[in-house]
């Protein structure tokens, strides 16, 4: 989980992981130095849930940078990407991982998500395809809404992870290099896995859709 200065639905965000997270489940929180209360609340929250909780806070170069520090420290073979302001829906962790572990040639699954505003208020679905889509179609804009998104940690670093050059559509990328490198072993969970939150310090975060 990347975050700068997202305090005001930090806690909404990290109780989506952990309401429904099996025991042996690791959160790592990857904050950019906020000076907002968000290292306050993450040192309350690891302290709530020893050894579920990990946080690391200081300068960095950006998102991208973050989830890959967070990739270098997660121990577990499976990666959930949320962003400290988008919420997973009740059931998702348990069926992504259901989905992958029944399914030792996929490197990636997403499913369905859904654009909430700054209370939670739904406001449509997000345009998503299944991987059985094109490739070509991804030219008329990202159809994997991107908290709903489980790989491969192996997958991703084989693919040397996320650009860290690029301040946006990392996540695009990303999703590029994966259908390419794997075609066919992308999977589609036809349900609604995670809600992406629009507001108006969206663009100014440490996050990206």
């Amino acid at each position: 989980m990347p975050s700068l200065n997202q305090r005001e639905y930090l806690g909404a965000a990290i109780t989506s992981v952990l309401g429904q997270a099996p025991e042996d489940t690791e959160l790592i929180v990857m904050d950019g130095g906020s000076t907002d209360g968000s290292v306050d609340l993450l040192a309350d929250l690891a302290a709530q849930h020893p050894g579920r909780v990990r946080w690391f806070s200081g300068p960095d170069e950006g998102p991208a940078q973050a989830v890959n520090a967070a990739l270098r420290h997660a121990r577990a073979p499976i990666i959930g990407w949320l962003n400290s302001d988008d919420l997973y829906a009740p059931g998702a962790m348990e069926r992504a991982c259901a989905y992958l572990f029944e399914r030792p040639e996929c490197v990636m699954v997403y499913g369905q998500g859904e654009h909430v505003d700054a209370s939670g208020r739904t406001l449509g679905r997000y345009p998503t395809l299944p991987p059985s889509t094109p490739l070509a179609a991804f030219s008329d804009g990202c159809f994997i809404c991107q908290p709903t998104a489980f790989f491969r940690r192996d997958a991703v670093i084989e693919l040397g992870g996320l650009d860290g050059g690029l301040r946006t559509a990392f996540d695009f990328d990303l999703w590029l290099r994966l259908f390419k490198a794997f075609p066919d072993r992308v999977g589609f969970i036809d349900e609604l896995q995670a809600c992406s939150r629009l507001h108006p310090g969206r663009s100014e975060e440490h996050t990206s859709e």
